[in-house]
């Protein structure tokens, strides 16, 4: 997957950044989805600009560029063992 800058926004006093993602479906598939997740700064003051929040956008998407990120890792113990154990 190539690196994500996603897409910063402002809606209110909020910031949000939007991305896509891999989100494990129930049945044990991976489906990419868009995802957007609320800055932990309020829009004004010094975070006033897209330029000002760009670094906390990039905590955000950085496990996802860097590969840690894995979908696989949310599976629980039971969930993993059953998909280990013989037929």
């Amino acid at each position: 997957m190539r690196e994500q800058k996603g897409y910063l926004f402002h809606r209110g006093t909020s910031w949000f950044v939007r991305f896509r993602d891999n989100l494990k479906q129930p049945d044990g598939a991976f489906k990419h989805v868009q995802v957007c997740k609320k800055l932990d700064v309020d829009y004004g003051g010094e975070y006033r600009t897209k330029a000002s929040v760009k670094s906390l956008s990039k905590k955000i998407l950085g496990p996802l560029n860097s590969g840690t990120l894995n979908p696989a890792s949310t599976q629980t113990v039971i969930e993993c063992c059953r998909e280990n154990l013989p037929a």
